[in-house]
C-alpha cells in the first residue's frame, strides 16, 4: 500500500470510529516505511504571505531530501556516484523498525534541552510543542476518581516532566473588523 493510501485510510478508520485515536508503534513503523518509500512524496510549508495576506506556500521533499543525506554516506563510502543515485531512487526500504525509537529520542532530547519544536506551518496549522518542569506538590491533593462517582483518592506527585503545546489560528486565517 503507498503512502497516501495508508494514511488516508488510518484517518478514515479514525474518523468512523472503526479505530480509536491511540499510540500504536507498529502502525507508525508501517506508515514511516510507507513514506519514506514513496520518494515522490510532496508537501508544503507556508513561507510567508503576500502582500493580500494569503498564505504563500512552499513545496518540500523531505523523502528526497532524507535520500540524498544517505546517499552523501554511500558516497563517503566510496560508491560511485552514478550507482548511488540509481540506490537511492531505486531503493525500497524493508524495515523502518528503528523509527519510532529515533524520532521519540530526537524529539525528546531536542525538547528536553528547553527548546521549543515548531511544526512547518501549514495553511490550517501553526504550533509547536515544548516539556515543561512540574516541581513536587507540597501537599497531599485529592482527586476524583471518573470509573467511581462520588469516590476520590489522595496522591503526591513528584517532580516530573510534562509536555505542552501551543497552536493557535494562523494569522491567514483570522478576520479583523
Amino acid at each position: 500500500m503507498d503512502f497516501k493510501e495508508l494514511r488516508d485510510e488510518m484517518k478514515s478508520q479514525i474518523e468512523k470510529g472503526e479505530k480509536k485515536r491511540n499510540h500504536s508503534k507498529s502502525d507508525y513503523i508501517k506508515f514511516t516505511k510507507a513514506l519514506i518509500n514513496d520518494a515522490n512524496f510532496t508537501s508544503y510549508k507556508i513561507k510567508g504571505v503576500d502582500e493580500d495576506g494569503k498564505p504563500v506556500k512552499e513545496e518540500i521533499k523531505p523523502v528526497q531530501a532524507f535520500r540524498k543525506d544517505i546517499k552523501k554516506v554511500l558516497l563517503d563510502f566510496g560508491v560511485d556516484k552514478q550507482e548511488a543515485e540509481k540506490i537511492m531512487d531505486d531503493y525500497k526500504f524493508k524495515s523502518t523498525d528503528s523509527a519510532y525509537e529515533l524520532t521519540s529520542e530526537v524529539l525528546y532530547q531536542y525538547l528536553e534541552t528547553g527548546k521549543k519544536f515548531g511544526f512547518m506551518p501549514k495553511e490550517d496549522f501553526n504550533g509547536s510543542i515544548f516539556i515543561d518542569d512540574v516541581e513536587a506538590d507540597d501537599d497531599w491533593q485529592e482527586y476524583r476518581i471518573p470509573s467511581k462517582p462520588g469516590e476520590v483518592t489522595h496522591s503526591k506527585r513528584k517532580a516530573h516532566k510534562v509536555l505542552n503545546r501551543k497552536s493557535t489560528c494562523p494569522n491567514w486565517l483570522k478576520e479583523k473588523k
